[in-house]
């Protein structure tokens, strides 16, 4: 189911279709857990977009609201670049008498809470979320792990999907610019089994009569 739940993800073609994939599929890997993942601005961390399942949207406008600048458990993620579990920073006691449970996470009862930074080139460009009620089970090590490695997975996918959608933006721009040559160009994309004429090509092929050789001739 894992490695299923792997595979899936990386057959997104874009970070909304990640994203869903990512909900679609998490129970694969996690019992009983609210999943959120936000995207970052990787040099001000401010959030591009932020999304979960499990929780309120009046939960989620509350934390960008009062708690998200202010919290340790994320703020420690992200300087550290390394996942940060609130329950291995103050004890359980600790983050209940915390402003931040108090203000917003005890609107859920979450107990348990662990972030996982997802990095794209050395910066973090967004976080994975994981929480559990105070009835749910801790995070365990391996738990913990997965977290990790899970977080791994979708920067290597975001960067995929960045570099895919450059090279679009370039190709696109290449073929705008072959349209504008007066002489005839023709591009045979061998991986692609596939043929680009430009628009001095097309005129060219457009003029010959109806029973001269075709292109591949």
């Amino acid at each position: 189911g894992r490695l299923q739940f792997a595979g899936d993800l990386t057959r997104a073609d874009s970070i909304d279709d990640l994203t869903r994939r990512l909900y679609a599929g998490i129970d694969q890997v996690f019992d009983a857990v609210v999943v959120g993942f936000d995207l970052l601005d990787p040099v001000t961390h401010r959030p591009r977009s932020t999304s979960a399942q499990g929780v309120s949207r009046f939960f989620l406008a509350r934390y960008d609201r009062v708690a998200r600048a202010a919290d340790p458990v994320l703020n420690r993620a992200i300087d550290s670049q390394d996942l940060a579990y609130n329950l291995a920073m103050m004890s359980p006691e600790e983050w209940q008498d915390s402003g931040i449970y108090r203000d917003v996470f005890s609107l859920h009862h979450m107990t348990g809470i662990v972030y996982a930074p997802v990095i794209v080139a050395g910066s973090v460009i967004g976080t994975l979320n994981l929480g559990r009620a105070a009835d749910g089970a801790v995070f365990n090590a391996d738990e913990l792990q997965d977290a990790g490695e899970l977080a791994v997975l979708l920067g290597s996918i975001i960067a995929s999907l960045w570099q895919r959608a450059s090279l679009e933006r370039e190709l696109q721009l290449f073929r705008m610019a072959l349209d504008t040559v007066s002489e005839a160009v023709v591009i045979s994309d061998m991986q692609q089994a596939a043929r680009y004429a430009n628009r001095a090509a097309l005129d060219v092929l457009a003029g010959q009569p109806a029973d001269a050789p075709s292109l591949d001739e």
